[in-house]
């Protein structure tokens, strides 16, 4: 019976060069540039090692010749790669070191949100590509403060951004330009916040309106202008003085920082109490009816009060007997009470006057 041949060991597999070198996988070295040709650039490494950086590891896609990028002399970073090179080499990328660091500044970036710079590069669905040393996603809603129509014409620029999210596994950044602005126009606002005083006058623009006024930004403030302080007149709705986009010129009334401001429209107004006296007559028209008397308005901004019992000559029972909203009638102002912005009227004592 033959026996069997018997295996003979052969020698160990020689180990590349890297790990022979106690070298790690996506370390990175840096080196100085010894040679360069049409497919390799030769890294002199510290410890008296060779590197090699193919041209595919030198840019995305390879598509640099090696001597358009570097020359012999030039530093370089690249990240070790387990591979054997039949020179005992050690197998370099620098298109990994530039991924690794690029990572490095985005995670730094996103965790103190920092701007940083980025190159627009393309157009896709939803906003725009930029270049972060990785590709990253700039959706259009964040290009700006205001709707921009022609994302288009943002390729090839240059712009600040911040890091909105960042996820290394998925290969995954997206970036705002639009929260650079909003934070730079916080700080500007808050410094003027700081210079705000009450009396100041400044112009502004209305922004926002409730029930209980309106919002009118100034210098990136905002501030509140309360119904009571939009005109003279009385008012029920701040639509009825002004609308969101309007520019205005308000007075500071109250500033606690960027927390409080209170602001008046009113008081660069002239006061239309200033020119109504007791004893002048004056025509108006009726605005509304109470069971105690008319409401007239003289004037553009003062309304006066006709008790049921100055009305008529004789006896009334109610003031829809004598007049009706819309009326032109004749009064004598009888009484002004400046502080209560009450005024007390006659069409009686004008007509007998």
């Amino acid at each position: 019976m033959d026996q069997p041949t018997p295996v003979v060991p052969g020698p160990p597999p020689t180990p590349d060069p890297a790990t022979e070198a106690g070298l790690r996988s996506g370390q990175i070295l840096t080196g100085t540039v010894r040679a360069v040709d049409a497919n390799e650039v030769v890294v002199e490494l510290p410890g008296g090692l060779v590197g090699v950086v193919q041209r595919d590891h030198l840019t995305t896609g390879g598509r640099t010749a090696p001597a358009d990028l570097l020359a012999a002399g030039d530093g370089i970073e690249a990240a070790v790669l387990l591979r054997d090179d039949p020179q005992r080499r050690i197998v370099l990328s620098r298109t990994w070191a530039m991924r690794q660091r690029a990572w490095e500044r985005i995670d730094v970036a996103l965790a103190a949100a920092t701007p940083i710079e980025v190159t627009v590069t393309g157009r896709t669905k939803g906003g725009l590509v930029v270049d972060l040393g990785v590709r990253g996603f700039l959706p259009a809603s964040q290009l700006d403060l205001e709707r921009v129509d022609d994302v288009e014409a943002w390729v090839g620029r240059t712009v600040e951004v911040l890091v909105t999210e960042a996820d290394r596994t998925r290969d995954r950044v997206v970036v705002s330009r639009r929260a650079v602005l909003r934070k730079a126009e916080r700080a500007r606002a808050a410094t003027f916040a700081a210079t705000l005083e009450p009396g100041q006058v400044h112009r502004g623009k209305v922004v926002l309106l409730t029930e209980f006024g309106a919002f009118v930004d100034v210098g990136g403030v905002r501030g509140l202008v309360h119904l009571s302080e939009l005109t003279w007149r009385r008012v029920s709705r701040a639509d009825e003085v002004v609308r969101v986009g309007d520019e205005v010129e308000v007075k500071v009334l109250q500033a606690r920082g960027d927390r409080k401001v209170s602001l008046s429209m009113k008081a660069l107004q002239d006061d239309p109490f200033r020119g109504v006296e007791p004893g002048a007559v004056l025509d108006g028209i009726v605005t509304r009816l109470a069971p105690f008397g008319a409401f007239v308005r003289i004037g553009d901004d003062v309304e006066g009060l006709v008790h049921v019992s100055e009305l008529a000559e004789y006896r009334i029972s109610g003031p829809e007997e004598v007049v009706t909203p819309g009326d032109a009638v004749s009064v004598k102002v009888l009484k002004v009470d400046r502080r209560r912005r009450r005024v007390e009227l006659s069409v009686i004592q004008a007509v007998l006057r």
